[in-house]
């Protein structure tokens, strides 16, 4: 075969060094919906919780997530203010969902019918020094 361009119409494959990716398995499975069987409400951590300032643990198929808010209630609504969210898990392999999830085990667990979030100024990441919009979450009844 001659060296020099390929004629037209002709493909030349040319020899590839590259390797196999390695972390090709672990990419596939990042922001997999969880069920809720999968989720465990650990409960309040007391050491980083005073007054109305309060830190929950919860397991996740993805580690550990830790929330701190500063919490209230009026009648079966639960409100967390100021919630900062700390993980064990890379970046963006949570998602949404799997967090509207959480919040809903949470709101089981402790017999709420809805939720009222409402974000602290983010720190670092998107939007860093932007305050996140806030959510409404209400439980879906699982019979």
């Amino acid at each position: 075969m001659a060296s020099g361009p390929a004629p037209q119409g002709e493909f030349r494959a040319k020899p590839s060094n590259r390797q196999p990716c390695i972390y090709y398995a672990d990419s596939v499975y990042v922001n997999m919906r969880w069920t809720p069987l999968q989720i465990v409400f650990n409960g309040i951590i007391e050491d980083d919780s005073e007054g109305d300032v309060v830190t929950i643990s919860i397991g996740t198929p993805s580690g550990e997530i830790l929330f701190l808010a500063e919490i209230d209630f009026e009648g079966r609504t639960l409100i967390a203010c100021g919630v900062h969210v700390q993980s064990e898990a890379s970046p963006n392999s949570i998602g949404r969902a799997n967090l509207l999830l959480v919040a809903e085990t949470v709101l089981a667990r402790l017999d709420f019918d809805e939720a009222i979030i409402e974000g602290a100024v983010r720190t670092t990441g998107a939007n860093s020094g932007h305050r996140p919009k806030q959510i409404r979450i209400t439980r879906r009844r699982r019979d």
